[in-house]
């Protein structure tokens, strides 16, 4: 008998069928990996586990019982724990406080703190966690603090952990940290649902791989029975081959002219053009310089030499509101802390960028955001439940079309686009690089960094790369190799190819 089954969840919130008669199954001891692009129903899924959400059709049976999970403290009650994305520990309470945060072991009407230290050491060797648990969590590593969360989970007795993108803020070393507590929890019998864009990971912990597509169940197999391909094309319903949708353009006249660009000791004399209807990425290891180049153009940093020139015109922009208004258009690489404004609705984020014209005498066109803003969100296919949704309820995947959408709004002739597709799952991606191919296919031109090699090969035009702030390449298309561009990045290659 499974330790958890689902059967037949079905939840629609407005317009949007967030799930459609999903059904899965648990056993103890197993791994189950979710996964699928932004707005699949994931969240949705583990929320009406956890309690938050409760379904409009749909079971949930438990050791073969049935269960109603009407709230977050019934599923804890029951054994069911879930870690979301977003910690919800108190940084200014103690580990051993947030390890037992809501069921504080009593003495009278006080707290038993010796009991309290008791449980909190034996919880924290259960989790192999060295720390002392009368420190502050606001004075710890994230990763401590990620497994913390995990600890606070147990400390309710959990049987099923479900997990929501929890390496999304550690390294390697942190997260072999983590996997190792994982692997031990499932030794215990505990089992898991963990939730990830990290392929490797996912291949790495699951037993068993569940994707969904649109609120439906694709497929469910063994781990064994799924190559990476296989998912890819389960999660955006197109070959693999299709992945990266490099646009046939043509090449036009020169919109950007990069000459001699400096910024004190950052980066020294960068040469570059781009052109009508071309892509061209920024390649270089971190401390390259590229994000500097990119902000120097998108008026966010003043060069220190050198100059630009924008359709043959001098391009001396002294902030990013300066390149706007000269149709430069920049996505930024962190969406929630420069780019939009989480609290705001879809409408108002998606108007910002041309509020000026949409209002009179200080007065906003109520009528003409809403008509900007419902196109917006059709074009972009914005899955949401309506334009005055909060840009914070939508999935990272359907934040980051909010904020193209934005950057859209202004018309700009060239964008310049910082990890553009940073955090966010792969047919989200996919759906950032048609937005792209069909910006270039209306005559605009692209210049982007990206963290991420082989997208970057897919999807320009030209790669220019640098190594410590010095431009050491300018390579066609018809020579990418990541071989090619590691070895200008990393300095095994030297020389200075321009174009």
């Amino acid at each position: 008998m499974p330790l958890l089954e689902m059967n037949h969840i079905s939840k629609r919130f407005g317009a949007v069928q967030a799930l459609q008669d999903v059904s899965l199954t648990l056993e103890a001891g197993e791994v189950l990996g979710i996964v699928g692009e932004n707005g699949a129903g994931k969240s949705t899924l583990i929320k009406i586990l956890g309690g938050a959400y409760q379904p409009d059709a749909g079971t949930i049976n438990l050791n073969g019982n049935p269960v109603a999970i009407s709230n977050p403290e019934i599923g804890l009650n029951l054994g069911i724990a879930v870690i979301y994305q977003e910690l919800s520990l108190v940084p200014g309470l103690s580990v051993a406080e947030n390890l037992f945060l809501g069921h504080l072991p009593q003495q009278g009407f006080a707290v038993n703190r010796a009991e309290l230290m008791q449980r909190s050491l034996k919880l924290l060797d259960r989790i192999h966690l060295n720390v002392k648990p009368r420190q502050r969590v606001a004075d710890l590593r994230i990763d401590v603090r990620q497994l913390i969360e995990v600890g606070k989970a147990l400390s309710r007795d959990v049987r099923v952990l479900v997990m929501d993108e929890p390496t999304s803020s550690l390294n390697e070393e942190e997260v072999q940290n983590l996997f190792a507590v994982v692997r031990h929890l499932l030794e215990d019998g505990v089992a898991v649902i963990y939730i990830s864009h990290q392929l490797e990971e996912v291949f790495e912990i699951c037993t068993r791989v569940m994707v969904l597509r649109d609120g439906r169940e694709i497929d469910t197999r063994p781990i064994a029975d799924w190559t990476p391909d296989q998912i890819v094309e389960a999660m955006v319903d197109r070959p693999i081959e299709d992945f990266y949708p490099k646009a046939d353009v043509p090449i036009g006249d020169v919109i950007l002219q990069v000459s001699d660009l400096s910024l004190s000791d950052r980066v020294e004399n960068a040469t570059f053009a781009v052109r009508s209807g071309e892509i061209v990425g920024l390649g270089g290891l971190p401390g390259s310089g590229i994000t500097e180049v990119a902000q120097i153009i998108a008026g966010i940093r003043r060069p220190t030499g050198g100059s630009m020139t924008l359709q043959g015109q001098p391009y001396v922009p002294k902030s990013p509101r300066s390149a706007i208004r000269s149709h430069v258009g920049y996505v930024p690489e962190d969406r929630k802390e420069q780019g939009l404004f989480l609290e705001f609705t879809i409408r108002r984020n998606i108007a910002l960028s041309i509020l000026s014209k949409l209002s009179k005498f200080g007065v906003v066109n109520n009528a003409a955001t809403k008509q900007i803003a419902q196109r917006a969100v059709a074009d972009y296919r914005i899955k949401a439940p309506g334009i005055d949704a909060p840009v914070n309820s939508l999935s990272g995947g359907n934040q980051q079309k909010v904020l193209l959408a934005r950057v859209g709004q202004a018309k700009p002739k060239l964008m310049v686009m910082n990890d553009p597709t940073r955090g966010i799952d792969v047919g989200a991606k996919v759906e950032v690089y048609d937005r792209i191919g069909e910006f270039v296919r209306q005559g605009g031109a692209v210049v982007w960094l990206s963290s991420e090699l082989p997208e970057l090969i897919g999807i320009s035009d030209r790669i220019v790369v640098f190594r410590e702030g010095h431009q050491m390449a300018d390579i066609p298309r018809s020579d990418f190799s990541q071989n090619i561009i590691m070895s200008y990045a990393a300095g095994t290659t030297s020389g200075r190819n321009k174009e």
